[in-house]
């Protein structure tokens, strides 16, 4: 199996399982999967969107702007997302990310 018909799933547990620190940043994260981070990023920005739960005016747009800046970065050919600073500062925990990974993997295996 190459490493692009490789799932993401694959990529995530192998940033957990080399992560020996006790967290680690979104930049890290976003740097260890290049390409597959836009995947990541989008769905993260889907989900709240796909919630069937009523919501207040502007809720959809506050959310849909993530997702058209990520797509603009795609069609300009970025081989990675670019995210601001402040964002890519922000650590999460191994324990954290190790129980996202887990709970996330039978929906990015396909």
């Amino acid at each position: 199996m190459t490493i692009k018909e490789r799932p993401t799933s694959d990529f995530l547990a192998i940033v957990v399982v080399e992560n020996t620190k006790e967290a680690m940043t979104v930049g890290e994260i976003k740097n260890a999967l290049h390409e597959r981070g836009f995947g990541i990023l989008m769905a993260i920005a889907a989900l709240p969107i796909c919630l069937p739960i009523p919501v207040p005016p502007g809720y959809t747009t506050l959310f849909s702007i993530p997702l058209f800046i990520f797509s603009v970065q795609m069609i300009l050919g970025m081989r990675a997302p670019w995210l601001p600073v402040w964002i890519e500062k922000k650590s999460i925990k191994r324990s954290s990310l190790e129980k996202i990974v887990i709970k996330a993997n039978p929906w990015l295996k396909n």
